[in-house]
């Protein structure tokens, strides 16, 4: 798994970078660390200061991950322009607060796999059927994400409709069978 780093503090790059390798160890994922955008490189998340995103538009484009996290040195929220794909941290945030959001963003690999390349599903789709996938209710997931449950719904919805599916049971039964089958 590659991950971008870019920011002007390198006591918090040094500590992210240490949290993140923790964070992926424990899930049995390689990681891969740079800390200059490479618009020639697939990052599955990229880690970016603020200041760097005061172009947000020029350095977003030239970011090439699933998804993108805003480094913030205040606790005012940013706008983020209608993306769904970029995420806010703070850095005076805890480290099970920035594992939170990390947990939420990143879909695992068989998650990934059995969804193939075919189907193209939002960054948030993934991460509900992530949890769908091991037993989680709307309700539960609303609460784990800040979501509301209708909202949680509607994601399920969308994917069972990108993968032809007409029932939820269906729907669940192949989406435990294919994660299961890939572990």
């Amino acid at each position: 798994m590659k991950i971008l780093i870019v920011d002007n503090d390198k006591y918090f790059t040094a500590g992210l970078r240490a949290l993140l390798a923790d964070y992926f160890k424990e899930k049995e994922v390689s990681t891969e660390f740079n800390e200059s955008i490479n618009p020639n490189v697939r990052y599955s998340m990229a880690f970016v200061c603020e200041e760097k995103m005061a172009q947000h538009r020029s350095v977003k484009t030239a970011i090439n991950a699933d998804t993108v996290f805003i480094i913030r040195a205040g606790s005012e929220e940013m706008e983020a322009d209608g993306d769904e794909d970029m995420e806010s941290i703070q850095r005076h945030d805890c480290a099970e607060t920035i594992i939170n959001q990390v947990d939420a963003a990143y879909s695992p690999p068989e998650i990934q796999r059995s969804m193939g390349s075919k189907t193209v599903l939002t960054k948030r789709e993934k991460t509900v059927l992530s949890y769908y996938s091991i037993g989680y209710s709307n309700v539960q997931i609303g609460q784990l994400l800040g979501i509301n449950q209708k909202t949680v719904s509607a994601h399920k919805v969308n994917a069972m409709t990108k993968f032809n599916f007409k029932h939820k049971g269906d729907f669940r039964r192949w989406l435990i069978a294919n994660v299961n089958c890939e572990e």
